[in-house]
């Protein structure tokens, strides 16, 4: 009996496993901290040209993007991450002052929801690098434009990152899940890139467009 490698069953299970490949690779390029920048960047890369467009290999595409992005998204990581400290030690205060009864404590809900905000804009920048070759200085500027241009589906990006905490935390308490994690930030990224793409299209060029047309078609 031969095997139809290439039948629906065979290929659904093969995006599975690149999936949680591409995931685990995302985990362990971010060890180090300063490098979840260009890891998220090469994941959201990885996952639109060799998951979703089936070209290339997922090592090979993660591996090229994380190495391409990866001074400039070492830079914009470590701001995010020094601003997003203020915010978040700003929002511990608030809350100290919220316990004592203290009307300053109502400021804890503005730093919260700035903290979301301030994610958002960060995994906002991380795929627009991935879609758009720019100097991470102008990256930065764009993303904050998109992060408030397009609020609804930012709103959407925060809502995934709180299911996200809340499956991670979760998974503390249930080691069973512990396994599937790694394929977490690989579906945040296939999902993300439903509403992403259309977005990102309207400000290509026409070159770019006929350019990603023509890929489509080969697929």
């Amino acid at each position: 009996m031969k095997i139809n490698w290439e039948n629906k069953a065979f290929r659904g299970i093969n995006k599975l496993l690149d999936l949680y490949l591409a995931g685990f690779l995302w985990v362990v390029f971010c060890i180090p901290v300063v490098t979840v920048g260009a890891s998220t960047t090469a994941l959201y890369y990885t996952v639109r040209k060799s998951i979703k467009g089936d070209r290339g290999y997922v090592w090979g595409n993660f591996w090229s993007a994380f190495k391409d992005h990866f001074l400039d998204s070492v830079k914009i990581t470590v701001i995010f991450e020094i601003l997003l400290g203020f915010v978040v030690l700003d929002r511990k205060i608030m809350e100290s002052f919220l316990q004592q009864g203290s009307k300053l404590g109502l400021f804890y809900y503005f730093f919260l929801v700035l903290q979301f905000l301030m994610i958002a804009w960060w995994l906002w920048t991380a795929f627009y690098r991935a879609r758009f070759t720019q100097t991470w200085k102008l990256s930065i500027k764009n993303a904050a434009i998109l992060t408030f241009a397009h609020l609804p589906w930012t709103i959407a990006m925060v809502a995934i990152v709180i299911l996200v905490s809340i499956v991670v935390w979760a998974s503390i308490f249930y080691m069973f899940m512990m396994p599937l994690l790694p394929m977490v930030p690989s579906l945040v990224c296939f999902g993300c890139d439903i509403f992403l793409e259309p977005i990102f299209r309207r400000y290509m060029s026409e070159e770019d467009l006929k350019a990603q047309e023509e890929l489509d078609k080969e697929r």
